[in-house]
């Protein structure tokens, strides 16, 4: 029987779209980008709302709030959402909030939301809102100035850090590097800001306590809201994690003192990375370098414990159970029974032995580099027993069967693999 997300599951799948009718989503601020976060969101049919939005809708709203016309004038932004949510999915559930969100609010924000959207254009409510969804390891996706531009196709989504031109990115660059942030998911545009002259007195008179009521336009806010929105799907549907680099290697080398280990962790990281991005997984590649970064995590204090304490530690932190179980799986049949079935998994349990193998390969030639070490010196290296006894020939063969290859193009592909990352991790190893 067809329904309001048919055409929607054609395109996802069922279980794609279950998973979005059981995420909560929190949008803060209900205006011209956070109106259309909430349509996009609705229609899409994510299940669980929480608005957050002091405002009445107002008649100077109407140009660019999709919640704003003559009939909604004068009413709670976030009833008006909530009611429209409704009408489009009748099976939401809904939570509203009719205040300003600012470091002194209370409650709202919990373990229980999946993601959380910053289309506030407060300063100090933007930051406050960062930092608590740090704090919870709750993504979150933030929105920078929409006003004064009238060129959506400029729009990007991108870390904080790499943002330019924006006057709100910048300032957000600043105090989040103060409070130690260190990435911030945001949608900027990278168009120059329009210098708006001869302000009519009435809209003067609006400007209350900002320097300047920004000017709009009906497809350029809209254009955000409905990005966001996008980027709020796809991290869901692809499992965004709840772990980002920074906080995986911190926990590497909190449980890792030798330079040797955090190499070796740091190889499989951007081995990993570099197999996402050829395996077609582009989107996932943070996520397939986190584990590679931590499969090892144990194995330094624990080695008798090897793939088993790690997720021990991992769950008493929180870490997500598709880091936990993507980690344990490489010790199949070594130390547990967690067979690698993603072909992540798989990647993982084919290249760990064999970058040990390659990097001891790379060590004795005269560059000690594997950007000129060829795949013959590698399978010679391969075939003697002896050298490099500790990196598991078996595994390695296993690893390449896994994934349907032959032992030369798993070899060959983690060599460049290993090129492509072994500048990056030289300059890493000699800042510890």
């Amino acid at each position: 029987m067809l329904n309001q997300f048919s055409r929607e599951e054609l395109l996802i799948g069922k279980e794609n779209l279950k998973k979005l009718q059981n995420t909560k989503v929190a949008i803060f601020g209900i205006g011209g980008v956070g109106s259309y976060v909430v349509e996009g969101l609705a229609r899409a049919g994510v299940g669980k709302f929480i608005l957050v939005d002091r405002d009445n809708v107002d008649v100077s709203n109407i140009n660019r709030q999709i919640i704003a016309t003559t009939k909604t004038i004068g009413k709670p932004k976030v009833e008006v959402a909530k009611e429209r949510i409704l009408e489009i999915n009748p099976q939401a559930e809904v939570e509203i909030y009719q205040e300003f969100f600012m470091p002194t609010t209370k409650g709202i924000l919990d373990e229980s939301i999946s993601y959380i959207v910053d289309a506030i254009d407060t300063v100090t409510a933007k930051i406050e809102l960062v930092l608590r969804a740090k704090r919870l390891n709750i993504p979150i996706i933030s929105s920078m100035g929409t006003g004064n531009k009238i060129e959506p196709t400029k729009f990007e989504v991108t870390d904080l850090y790499k943002t330019s031109v924006c006057p709100l990115a910048k300032v957000m660059r600043k105090e989040l590097k103060n409070r130690g942030i260190k990435n911030l998911k945001v949608i900027y545009s990278k168009e120059e800001p329009i210098k708006i002259k001869n302000i009519p007195d009435e809209v003067n008179q609006e400007q209350t306590s900002k320097k300047q009521i920004p000017a709009s336009m009906s497809f350029v806010p809209s254009v955000a809201g409905l990005i966001i929105a996008g980027e709020v799907v796809k991290d869901i549907i692809k499992g965004e994690i709840n772990m980002n680099r920074e906080e995986a290697y911190n926990l590497l080398k909190e449980y890792n003192k030798e330079n040797f280990h955090i190499k070796h962790a740091l190889t499989v990281e951007g081995v990993m990375k570099y197999f996402a991005e050829t395996l077609g997984y582009k989107e996932e590649k943070e996520f397939w370098g986190i584990v590679g970064l931590l499969h090892d995590l144990d194995f330094e204090r624990y080695p008798e414990k090897h793939c088993i304490k790690s997720q021990e530690i991992m769950r008493d932190r929180g870490v997500d159970e598709k880091i936990i179980r993507a980690t344990a799986s490489h010790g199949y049949n070594l130390t547990v029974d967690i067979e690698p079935e993603h072909e992540m998994e798989k990647v993982l349990y084919a290249v760990d032995e064999l970058t040990g193998l390659i990097g001891a390969v790379a060590l004795m030639r005269p560059s000690k580099s594997v950007q000129d070490l060829e795949l013959k010196s590698v399978v010679k290296k391969y075939k003697t027993e002896k050298f490099a006894a500790g990196c598991s020939r078996k595994v390695i063969s296993d690893g390449a069967e896994m994934l349907g290859w032959n032992l030369d193009k798993l070899i060959e592909e983690t060599i460049l693999a290993m090129r492509s990352c072994e500048e990056e991790i030289n300059k890493e190893i000699s800042n510890n």
